[in-house]
């Protein structure tokens, strides 16, 4: 019996070594990138979010650089004053820029995702 292989219908030999590749071939036409990847990105956006809140705790970025503002990888020194006084556990961290001062920037972080 021919057997369809790749698109192609193929004559006069045994199909059964050959079942594997087919069922491969026709599950990879299937799979969905868009919603594969969507999929991933919603169920593990938790574990997303909470990488990007150890990264900037640490002062750095996605890249490994680390966080500025206007290009400086410190706190001016007023900032320093009122996070020494009023910022809550990192948020009263001076020596890097943890983006952090109650918790209410962190704690707001959500992903979005949308397949272009």
């Amino acid at each position: 019996m021919p057997a369809f292989i790749a698109g192609f219908w193929v004559r006069g030999f045994n199909s059964m070594p050959l079942d594997g590749l087919y069922n491969t071939i026709n599950a990879l036409s299937e799979f969905n990138i868009a919603k594969e990847s969507i999929d991933i990105i919603r169920e593990n956006s938790h574990l997303i979010i909470k990488r990007v809140r150890e990264q900037m705790a640490a002062g750095i970025k996605g890249d490994e650089s680390s966080i500025t503002i206007d290009g400086r990888p410190y706190y001016k020194d007023f900032t320093e004053f009122i996070k020494e006084r009023h910022g809550v556990g990192i948020g009263a961290y001076t020596d890097r820029i943890t983006l952090y001062m109650t918790g209410d920037f962190h704690n707001s972080l959500k992903t979005y995702y949308k397949w272009i």
